[in-house]
Order: structure tokens, then C-alpha cells, then sequence
């Protein structure tokens, strides 16, 4: 792979990009104080995210504007956009509404429409400058860690934890309401390792994947545990493709999986072995599709009786707007969009409304895939103008490649309206394509 060297000016930081990145991490409540305590409301139908996103929209709209000498990838990509608001507007929305109940939908959806905001905001200030999104993740997940332990460790309430109990064992989980972008803590982690990029928060990022670890083990998670295998497994395979490392460097890892599980033994020994059934549990799942009682877990086959119901009964356009998907009292009734985000949205959507969104999907893979293409073929530093820049894209590729596997949770964008990573993951990568597209035309994205 080569390398040459990136000449391109970097706009200086001011103060708006400080306030856009931390605004942006309050609306994603790291800890889950908002959620916690206040159920997300400040007061009656206004929530915390309500109001963040008008201060995130006044930093976007008076900060800086970067000179572009071509806005095609944002073009294009708002092209797709417009297509699939128009059949959530006009088919989803009016399907089960009219004209006096249709404001009803757009509040019960406005986080929808905030998501598609986030991607042009966080694409903007992500074209400004990278480095700021990883010093406020180091900044903000150490500030959850140490309440979190200290929390846990002396029972003096710090920070809210969602105390649960576990089907397959007799521990409680341990969780918080919100993780933010703790939840990428883990990749970068391993891309630090693999990749050893020079940026001054490396050994604080390993350290941090180490102590997510620990977070996932006391909440028990088994989706965690193996998501946490397959990102090492995705890393290695691209660390080999890029640099020709040799797969056993892997061996490099173990210190940050060994360290967790010996911090558990010395706080609290029995979650090891909740950790050991939970293993068991997903291996039994992935492999047979029930636990290791013999119960089936439909969400990996897709037999939820009434959503699959559902869908048969609308497969064209889908039952349209229905509030029952995103209320308890829906859940216990069958319509668990957040379990079965593909299922739910298929009901939800029907088959046209899944394929107006599927462009987006097409034009997200495509560009990304042909990115990762040209920077094996010329280098990572002669296409961006800092390391934080390949660091993002990495964690980018390590993430939208996870997703790829992840079929069961294919349009969750669609049926979980307050799912806002893959947006802000867009604007991410929307924001690091246009800057390749500024600097390097010739480069056919």
C-alpha cells in the first residue's frame, strides 16, 4: 500500500466546533441521566433531545461554512433522502391518518426527522475536524466509568443503573440507560492495537475497551459478548488486508480481554460464571436457534406470530403509522419493534417502503467499499489529512461491515425512530467522502 503525503489545509478549530461535539453528546445522554431520572422529559411533551437539537441546528447554521468545489455526495445523498420522506410522509403517515390526526404522527415521529438533520449536521463539523470526536468520547466515557464503578463498588447512587434480573442465571443486571458512543469503545480499542496509529489518546482508548468489557459482564449481555468477537474477528481480516500483518498478532488482544475478567474475580467472582452461561446461551442460539433450555428465539428466524401477521396482511405498504409499535402496552401485544427491527419493518413499511429506503443503504455500502478500494490502492494518508480521519473510517468499516452480518437488524433505521447511530454514522462517513471529494476529485466516489 502506498503512501503520500497529504498537503491539504485543515480549517482552524473555534469555539462552535467545541459546542457542536459536546452539544451532540449530550443529545445521545451519556450514563442515561435523562432517561433515569426524567424519563427523557423536561417538561410535559417536550424532551431533552427536543431542545438539544435546536442548539445543535443554531451552532450548524452560524459556524463557519468550509468552501467545497463540489457538493455531488451531498447532492446525491439528499436525493435518496427526499425519496424515502416522501413515502414516510404521504404512504406511512397518512395510510392510518388524515388531515386532524397527521400532527399526532409527526411528533410521535419528530426524533425520525432529528435524525436526518444529525447527518448533515455531524457531516459539516466532521469535514472540520475530526479529533474533536474522539477527545469528547475519551472525555465523556471516562466521566461515565468512574461514576459507574464508583456506583457499584461503595452503593452511593453517582449515576442511574437499570438493576434487572437474568432468565438463564440468578445475577441482576447491571445496566445504564445510556451507553452514547460507548458502545464503539470496543472497536477502536482492537483498530488501536491492530493498526497502532499515532494519536495521543491511544493507550486511553485501550484501557477504555478493557472496562467496556466490564460493563458488558455485569449487564450480562450475550449479544455484546459475541459482537465483541466478531469486531476482533472483522479488525483482523481488514489489518491483514491493509498492512499483510499476520493474523496471530491477535495475540496482542489478549491483555485487554484477560484484565476485565480479572478485575470481575476480585470484585464480584460469581459474574464470571453468569458470563460463562451467557456464552453458552449464544452459542446455543446462534447454532440451533433456541437456548439451552430448548426455548426458540424467534429473533433469529424470524416467527414472531403477529408481527409476521402483520405483514402478511399489509406486504405492499405495510400497516403504516401505528403508535402500538413503539409503546409498552404494543410490546405485550406483539409489536416488539425494537426485538425485531427487519420483521417489524417489513410489517411496518411493506416491501415498497423498504425498498425507498434501500438506496440509502446501496449508496452508504458502495461509497464506503470503494473508499476502503482506493486506499488500499494509494494509501490512508494520501487520501485523509489526519490520523483521527483513518481511525473514523476504520471504525466506520468495522461497524457497517458488523452491521452487514447483523441481518436480523437490517432497516432498523426505519422501525426504531430514536435510533440515531446509523445517522450520525452516516454523517460520518459523509463527511470524511466529502472531504476526499475537496481534495481529491479524480477520486470516482
Amino acid at each position: 500500500m502506498k503512501n503520500r503525503a497529504y498537503t491539504a489545509q485543515i480549517p482552524q478549530l473555534t469555539i462552535f466546533d467545541n459546542l457542536f461535539w459536546f452539544f451532540l453528546f449530550l443529545y445521545t445522554d451519556p450514563g442515561g441521566y435523562q432517561f433515569g431520572y426524567f424519563n427523557q422529559n423536561i417538561y410535559g411533551n417536550i424532551n431533552f433531545q427536543d431542545v438539544i437539537i435546536v442548539v445543535l441546528a443554531t451552532i450548524y447554521f452560524i459556524s463557519p461554512k468550509i468552501n467545497r468545489s463540489s457538493n455531488k455526495i451531498k447532492s446525491r445523498f439528499t436525493i435518496l433522502i427526499i425519496l424515502w420522506l416522501t413515502y414516510f410522509l404521504f404512504v406511512y403517515g397518512f395510510q392510518n391518518n388524515n388531515s386532524s390526526t397527521f400532527p399526532f404522527f409527526l411528533l410521535k415521529n419528530r426524533l425520525f426527522f432529528y435524525n436526518i438533520f444529525l447527518v448533515f449536521f455531524v457531516s459539516h463539523f466532521i469535514q472540520r475536524n475530526t479529533r474533536l470526536f474522539f477527545t469528547y468520547l475519551v472525555l465523556f466515557s471516562y466521566i461515565v466509568f468512574i461514576l459507574y464503578f464508583t456506583t457499584i463498588l461503595t452503593g452511593i447512587e453517582l449515576i442511574p443503573i437499570l438493576d434487572l434480573e437474568r432468565g438463564f442465571t440468578e445475577g441482576r443486571r447491571l445496566f445504564l440507560y445510556s451507553y452514547s458512543f460507548m458502545y464503539w469503545l470496543i472497536p477502536l480499542a482492537i483498530i488501536v492495537i491492530f493498526f497502532k496509529p499515532k494519536i495521543k489518546e491511544s493507550k486511553l482508548l485501550i484501557i477504555a475497551g478493557s472496562l467496556m468489557i466490564v460493563l458488558w459482564i455485569l449487564s450480562i449481555t450475550r449479544r455484546q459478548l459475541i459482537i465483541t468477537i466478531l469486531y476482533i474477528l472483522i479488525i483482523a481480516l481488514y489489518s491483514r488486508k491493509f498492512y499483510n500483518l499476520k493474523i496471530w498478532i491477535s495475540i496482542k488482544l489478549a491483555p485487554v480481554i484477560i484484565i476485565p475478567f480479572i478485575f470481575i474475580w476480585f470484585i464480584t467472582p460469581t459474574y464470571l460464571q453468569y458470563t460463562k452461561q451467557a456464552f453458552i446461551e449464544s452459542i446455543s442460539i446462534i447454532t440451533t436457534g433456541k437456548t439451552s433450555l430448548g426455548k426458540e428465539d424467534t429473533r433469529f428466524i424470524f416467527t414472531q406470530d403477529n408481527i409476521r401477521k402483520q405483514f402478511q396482511n399489509n406486504k405492499a405498504i405495510g400497516t403504516g403509522f401505528d403508535y402500538k409499535w413503539s409503546t409498552m402496552e404494543g410490546d405485550r401485544e406483539g409489536f416488539e419493534a425494537a426485538d425485531y427491527p427487519f420483521l417489524s419493518a417489513l410489517a411496518m413499511f411493506g416491501i415498497v417502503g423498504l425498498l425507498c429506503f434501500f438506496p440509502i443503504y446501496y449508496f452508504i455500502y458502495k461509497r464506503l467499499f470503494l473508499l476502503y478500494k482506493r486506499i488500499i490502492q494509494i494509501g490512508p494518508y494520501s487520501i485523509f489529512p489526519s490520523t483521527y480521519d483513518f481511525m473514523l473510517f476504520l471504525l466506520l468499516l468495522s461497524v457497517f461491515t458488523l452491521e452487514l452480518i447483523l441481518y436480523m437488524n437490517y432497516f432498523s433505521p426505519t422501525s426504531i425512530s430514536r435510533s440515531y447511530y446509523f445517522f450520525i454514522q452516516t454523517g460520518f462517513l459523509l463527511g470524511l467522502l466529502q472531504k476526499t471529494n475537496i481534495h481529491y476529485p479524480y477520486l470516482t466516489i
